[in-house]
């Protein structure tokens, strides 16, 4: 899944995935950029190599974004919507304190 968008270097941007169970979709500063897409099965212990997943984020699949990361949050649940506008509201303010 992915946004097609520039986005300015230097400038924090927050970052939401969400999976339900059913459909993935992408959030940008707090907005629904794309998706929900549908995507097949649930997320399995077994498929995590010694209890890790894998987290890519940049281009295609032979391309990754070079940036920092400020925070990583995992939850036990899908947010809602008003959720993840939410957090973009509380990290946006503390994040873009700092410098990228």
């Amino acid at each position: 899944m992915y946004a097609d968008a520039a986005y300015e270097p230097g400038e924090w941007v927050t970052v939401h995935g969400v999976y339900d169970g059913e459909a993935a979709t992408l959030y940008v500063e707090g907005q629904p950029v794309a998706g929900p897409t549908p995507v097949a099965g649930a997320l399995d212990a077994h498929d995590f190599d010694e209890g890790r997943q894998e987290i890519r984020v940049g281009g295609p699949t032979d391309a990754f974004l070079a940036c920092g990361l400020a925070s990583l949050r995992v939850y036990g649940r899908a947010l809602a919507p008003e959720e993840v506008a939410h957090r973009h509201r509380q990290l946006g303010a503390s994040v873009g304190e700092g410098e990228p």
